[in-house]
């Protein structure tokens, strides 16, 4: 047997040639007849989806065991021998960036023995398969698909956490592009960037006793003073300064939602919702009684407020209507880590949770908060 006759995707001579290209061209020069010819580029076509799917076995079980192996370190919390009755915590950004480059160097080998072992047609002196895809592309296909697939995981199982340098958060809210949390204790207002590790851009004055709810505008910041009971509107440049001064509904304010024409401040001591008039919040339009909750900050999305309650770790929605009817409550602890919240805002389908001890910023997808308790609405 000549070399040029063994198995040209094998290559081992001593296999009996299989495919069509030892006989592409008959001894005496005749060409094929069309039945064989055919049934070549039949055989050729099985053969090559033969190795394709043994390829693509092994390399979805490598990728599995990449995928297991790091889902499994995540579960996995040090402990030094005693339960802290805790749930573990999200594995880190360096395991996380260990398992996409493990899994780019799969896709690059495989790609790269795709390439190796397919065979072109020509090669073997037959047509070009019609609406057939080659085998490295299909490779790179089937690596697009993982690679989405292990973004839906991921994003499912670590939502966005961003260590803060300072400790005492009073409230976050996103606006204008930016992310605006309080410090209560140093009276100062800092503006992250909404961007990955939420980098401080800048570090402005908060004049206010003490921030119990606040929302920025575009062209005023509006605060809740839970010292003085009044309701605030400062200037938008970085020093703040107070405009004007009104006198809170409640002797307890908390929470503030500016709402088109309306703003809503909530009063713990009656447990009542105040809907006040935003260019004069002296005129109260309605009141809504709610049930006993320790408000930590108000939302208000899609005619629904979002109450968060810091002391349960809870979210509730609510209807507007007297009283405030509760829709669903939806539990934080698993997005947390055992944390505090002090401080929500909804920006479209993300909520930004600001949190104490340890003080960070969460970015949870609204659709997963709604997925932490049974609750519909």
């Amino acid at each position: 047997m000549n070399p040029q006759d063994a198995d040209p995707i094998s290559k081992e001579p001593s296999e009996p040639a299989a495919g069509p290209a030892s006989r592409a061209v008959p001894p005496d020069g005749s060409p094929l007849a069309a039945a064989e010819l055919i049934d070549d580029i039949d055989a050729y076509q099985k053969r090559i989806e033969r190795e394709w799917e043994s390829a693509k076995n092994i390399y979805q079980s490598r990728i599995s065991e990449i995928m297991d192996e790091f889902l499994k370190k995540g579960s996995e919390a040090p402990t030094n021998g005693h339960s802290t009755g805790r749930k573990p915590p999200a594995p880190s950004q360096e395991s996380l960036e260990n398992m996409v480059s493990r899994v780019a160097n799969e896709l690059r080998n495989m790609d790269s023995r795709a390439r190796t072992n397919a065979v072109a047609p020509e090669r073997l002196q037959l047509p070009a398969p019609a609406n057939r895809h080659p085998v490295w592309k299909r490779f790179l296909m089937l690596g697009l698909s993982t690679a989405v697939a292990i973004a839906a995981v991921l994003s499912w199982r670590m939502p966005e956490w961003t260590p803060l340098p300072y400790a005492r958060t009073g409230g976050i809210a996103a606006a204008n592009g930016k992310l605006y949390v309080a410090d209560w204790l140093r009276k100062t207002l800092y503006v992250h960037a909404i961007k990955r590790g939420a980098p401080i851009s800048a570090v402005e004055a908060l004049p206010v006793g003490l921030v119990a709810g606040f929302q920025p505008t575009g062209d005023a910041l509006w605060t809740v003073d839970g010292l003085t009971h009044e309701i605030l509107r400062h200037t938008m440049t970085p020093d703040h300064v107070v405009t004007d001064r009104f006198p809170a509904p409640d002797p307890k304010p908390a929470g503030l939602v500016l709402d088109r024409d309306d703003l809503w401040v909530a009063g713990l001591e009656s447990r009542t919702l105040y809907r006040l008039r935003a260019d004069d919040p002296t005129d109260i339009r309605d009141r809504f009684e709610f049930p006993a909750a320790n408000v930590t900050a108000m939302q208000m999305q899609s005619k629904r407020l979002w109450m968060l309650d810091g002391k349960a770790r809870e979210l509730t929605v609510f209807r507007i209507q007297k009283p405030l009817k509760a829709l669903a409550t939806f539990d934080l602890d698993p997005f947390l880590r055992g944390s505090t919240p002090t401080g929500l805002s909804l920006r479209g389908s993300t909520a930004w949770i600001v949190t104490e001890n340890p003080s960070a910023i969460v970015r949870v997808p609204l659709s997963k908060i709604k997925k932490s308790k049974s609750s519909e609405f």
